[in-house]
């Protein structure tokens, strides 16, 4: 395939992200990609402090936001939906 074509099938330009425990490891470096990929990624976790320190150092490579909550509750998902939901019209890509 052409590389035209494979950008034009695999691309995440204007996506909308979430990734749970975006602000370490694993899913700090997944949306590190994403977001130099050209998405809009939402990033999850139980401390503020860090989600903004993941953030500020992502931010100049494109859309980064953060969303503290403790996914192990109802009300933690409840708080993740709802910020989602007043935000975005659908999300393309859940990662947790």
């Amino acid at each position: 395939m052409q590389r035209e074509t494979l950008e034009k099938l695999y691309s995440v330009a204007g996506k909308r992200v979430l990734i749970t425990g975006g602000s370490g490891g694993i899913g700090f470096m997944l949306a590190g990609a994403f977001v130099a990929a050209g998405a809009r990624v939402y990033i999850t976790g139980r401390k503020a402090d860090s989600l903004e320190t993941a953030r500020a150092r992502l931010a100049p490579q494109g859309e980064i936001f953060t969303i503290a909550s403790d996914l192990a509750t109802s009300d933690g998902v409840a708080t993740v939906v709802k910020a989602i939901a007043e935000r975005e019209p659908k999300l393309h890509v859940l990662i947790n």
